[in-house]
């Protein structure tokens, strides 16, 4: 077995690690195949729902979706520090991707009157608003 490498003056060298770099949070950019895009007459709007939620809580999204994630809100709304902006700026960047995931399961129909609503909350609100009243009508036409 050989010890550490030694240096010039006789002494071992000290051992020293790679530098440890932070490994990015996990991120879902597409969702799983098993969730299906919803109909524009909300006819799988059960199926939709269930799947749908169980990727965004699985992947730590849900919050988002459920209004327990608020925006963060600075002590001196005019002088936030730079913590907060940070904290503010993830914030805004995970809620974005949570409504583009909710748009990738969306008709294109839905996913543009969407657009003006800038939360996922008020978008999942106005999607489950639609198509759960869609649902039920598509269940009453059978």
């Amino acid at each position: 077995m050989s010890g550490p490498p030694a240096t010039g003056s006789g002494a071992p060298a000290a051992i020293t690690s790679p530098a440890v770099q932070p490994v990015p949070a996990q991120t879902i950019e597409q969702l799983p195949a098993n969730i299906p895009t919803l109909e524009p007459d909300g006819r799988n709007w059960a199926i939709f729902v269930v799947r749908f939620q169980e990727a965004m809580v699985v992947t730590r999204r849900w919050q988002f979706f459920n209004g327990t994630k608020r925006r963060p809100v600075p002590v001196d709304p005019q002088n936030p520090t730079p913590d907060e902006d940070e904290a503010m700026e993830k914030w805004d960047y995970d809620d974005q991707v949570a409504r583009y995931l909710l748009s990738q399961r969306l008709p294109d129909s839905v996913a543009v009157r969407l657009v003006p609503l800038t939360t996922a909350e008020s978008r999942w609100s106005r999607v489950t608003d639609e198509f759960s009243a869609k649902s039920v009508f598509a269940q009453s036409d059978r």
